[in-house]
């Protein structure tokens, strides 16, 4: 196991899967390198995860909500359903 194949499963380090490979688990501990960006991988998604999710704008709300309901709901509102 060598970094490059590290990045290939940096996904499943960073959610944390109990069947990861012995290799990589072995790599991880012998490399500096790695294990610093597991580390501030996993600070970079605590930062992101402690923000408020920001506000969706009324016109993108508007539009997602016409694709998928097939109307024009406002934020809040109760969408109905075009066979209705």
């Amino acid at each position: 196991m060598d970094c490059r194949e590290l990045m290939d499963h940096l996904d499943a380090v960073l959610e944390g899967e109990r069947s990861l490979d012995p290799a990589l688990l072995q790599h991880l501990a012998a490399c500096l390198g790695c294990r610093q960006l597991v580390a501030t991988c996993r600070q970079t998604i605590l930062v992101y995860r402690s923000q408020p999710a920001p506000p969706i704008p009324a016109a993108l709300h508007r539009k997602v909500m016409k694709k998928v309901n097939g109307t024009s709901a406002q934020p809040g509102g109760t969408p109905t359903h075009p066979r209705s």
